[in-house]
């Protein structure tokens, strides 16, 4: 048995699939404010009278960060950039809170220009005093050599451990600075309310003793596991609209 659940901000639907055809659906009205007891709905009624052992896979599918991103609700973040020569600096804004630093990062990987503590830690004392705790940093070039990034992270994690920090190199290693830049921008802005939402997929999930894999639907189509989408929640963009699309051309 496959099953499939979309949560969506104003229902939650569930499907059972067996031998590849479609056996049971449920809609539920989404209680965000307790996400838990509604996907629990969904399961009981899925599996009423059936063998939760026998689910061999559970697809979730959710509007959570696309809606984050739409109306920019998400956690107020810092973004650091260290954006080397190039384009001018104005066209890396991309953020309300950006910090652009010294240093660069030729296209070998090679570092020709070094990153300066002193300056980071200006940056730090600003990013406090505003009370923000959650920053992403992403270097030109840095899927050629991510120590520069791995550097200010610990210069970060020393001087302001409360802080959680996403490196633009493991969210998106390749080239492209500013999509690079823009991708661990939103994962770190969406990272507080997905790790919630996977808390609740996962209580979920052990309350009704579910021992198959839980994966998350992204935006081509393709899914990746709960536990990684923790790392990548930005990659769960368009979740909902995908599992539409799918439904509606039956692929």
């Amino acid at each position: 048995m496959l099953l499939g659940i979309d949560v969506g901000g104003t229902s939650t639907d569930g499907v059972l699939i067996k031998n590849g055809a479609l056996e049971k659906s449920v809609k539920k009205p989404s209680r965000i404010d307790a996400l838990t007891a509604t996907i629990l709905e969904v399961l009981d009624e899925l599996l009423e009278g059936r063998d939760p052992g026998a689910v061999q896979r559970l697809v979730i599918s959710t509007t959570l960060v696309t809606n984050l991103l739409a109306t920019q609700s998400g956690a107020r973040t810092a973004l650091l950039l260290i954006p080397g020569r190039g384009l001018p600096f104005s066209f890396y804004q991309v953020a309300p809170d950006t910090y652009l630093l010294q240093g660069n990062i030729d296209f070998r990987g090679n570092i020709t220009e070094k990153i300066s503590e002193e300056e980071i830690n200006t940056v730090l004392k600003d990013i406090q005093k505003k009370e923000i705790r959650h920053i992403a940093v992403a270097a030109k070039f840095s899927h050629r050599n991510r120590t520069v990034e791995q550097e200010i992270a610990r210069i970060i994690r020393r001087q302001y451990p409360a802080a959680k920090v996403v490196l633009g190199s493991e969210t998106a290693d390749r080239l492209n600075f500013p999509r690079r830049a823009v991708t661990a921008y939103y994962s770190a802005m969406t990272a507080p309310q997905w790790n919630k939402f996977a808390e609740q997929v996962e209580e979920a999930v052990q309350q009704r003793g579910l021992e198959a894999p839980v994966e998350i639907l992204k935006a081509d189509g393709g899914t990746m596991p709960l536990a990684v989408s923790r790392q990548r929640p930005v990659e769960t963009a368009y979740s909902g609209p995908a599992a539409s699309t799918m439904a509606r051309f039956g692929r």
